[in-house]
């Protein structure tokens, strides 16, 4: 766990969430194809993704791709402030906070000639260029292992991850310069689904619809707190935060999810997911939510291009369990995908959507075993939609069949 802390805060500067510092809907996993598709995913599903958006749409994996393997599943995203641009990052020229913190730390201008007095300046003068600016950085692994069979469908994976958020104002004593909130975490997900016809209820009989259940073991160390000058230059700073600021445990929760094909191709969905929730309340919480959706998926079999088609929109949390704010627009997710094209050697997606009300849009781009994505949406941190969006950047790399 301090291994994960110190990679966090001192290699990547990262960044998620929460309460005091943004009011972020915190989230354990975002898959970058559904961000770039407005987030919304409760009805459609068809991956194993599913486990952190309603396991009962399981179900709409693919019967013909059989057991599909991603040993390597590797996400980052990140805002301009933390790191640079697009461009930038694709480079490899990082730019943004994280590379003025290293330079302020590692090698301050030197102004007075006392290195202590010189690393202080520099601090000082790196917090200031980012005073009031929400800095972001999130990355995380997903291996998992997934089939759909006749009736039964499951996934079971494996878990990782560190999500943080900075934002630096002008503090006195114990209200500091800094404010730092996030989560480092590990566990494992299972979920299954299973496919029902002509169940008779009262004088009705449905058909077509799926039941899903799903587990999340979770081992978090999450942080909420605000640090002093003299803190963030101390050598010792890592050691400091994990011996007195971050709050360890294990959650171990639970998902319930139904899917129903109103048609051949129209979803409705509703999922209870992290029944019990995740984390802790005094630094990162991710409560129980209750969400609901409605989709539209369409394939043509034998097509190579223009084969699929995927429309979503959900509305997610409707109990009000993130108590920052009461804001619809912000629990609302719109969205569609289509493969251009999709053969055996390589496949391409296009996806778009609205996000908290404000645009998003990706592209996957599969050859052979490798896949890549990038997705870009606006996450609000704001108390309600319009207030203070973060525009974000997600890559995503996967090795897998």
């Amino acid at each position: 766990m301090k291994t994960l802390l110190k990679t966090a805060l001192l290699s990547a500067t990262l960044a998620t969430s929460l309460s005091a510092l943004t009011f972020e809907y915190p989230q354990l996993y975002k898959d970058p194809k559904v961000m770039g598709m407005g987030g919304a995913n409760v009805a459609v599903g068809g991956h194993a993704s599913a486990l952190f958006y309603n396991p009962a749409a399981l179900s709409y994996i693919p019967r013909e791709y059989g057991i599909e393997v991603e040993l390597l599943n590797v996400s980052a995203a990140w805002n301009e402030n933390s790191v640079g641009s697009i461009s930038d990052v694709l480079s490899g020229e990082f730019g943004g906070f994280a590379k003025d913190f290293s330079d302020a730390t590692d090698e301050p201008p030197v102004v007075t000639g006392d290195p202590d007095t010189d690393e202080t300046l520099a601090m000082l003068d790196v917090l200031d260029k980012y005073m009031g600016k929400n800095i972001h950085f999130d990355a995380n692994d997903f291996t998992s292992v997934s089939r759909k069979g006749e009736k039964t469908a499951f996934a079971i994976g494996g878990l990782a991850g560190a999500n943080f958020d900075f934002r630096t104002h002008r503090g006195f004593g114990a209200d500091g310069v800094m404010e730092i909130q996030g989560i480092v975490y590990y566990g494992a997900a299972f979920g299954m689904s299973r496919d029902f016809s002509e169940v008779e209820i009262g004088k009705y009989i449905l058909n077509d619809f799926s039941l899903g259940l799903g587990i999340k073991q979770i081992n978090y160390g999450s942080i909420n707190q605000a640090f002093s000058i003299s803190q963030l230059i101390d050598k010792d700073f890592e050691d400091n935060v994990q011996d007195n600021y971050l709050k360890e445990g294990t959650s171990t929760v639970y998902d319930l999810g139904g899917t129903y094909k109103v048609t051949p191709n129209f979803i409705a969905g509703m999922s209870v997911m992290n029944i019990g929730g995740v984390g802790d309340q005094d630094a990162v919480y991710i409560p129980m939510t209750v969400n609901a959706g409605v989709g539209y998926l369409k394939r043509w079999e034998g097509h190579k291009f223009f084969n699929q088609v995927r429309l979503a929109a959900d509305y997610i949390d409707i109990a009000k369990g993130y108590d920052q704010d009461t804001d619809m627009i912000k629990r609302t997710r719109l969205g569609a995908g289509v493969n251009v094209w999709d053969g055996w050697f390589s496949t391409m997606s296009l996806r778009g959507g609205l996000y908290q009300g404000a645009p998003t849009y990706g592209l996957n781009l599969r050859l052979l075993l490798l896949q890549v994505a990038y997705a870009s949406y606006e996450e609000e941190v704001g108390a309600y939609a319009g207030q203070e969006k973060d525009r974000r950047h997600m890559v995503n790399i996967t090795f897998g069949w």
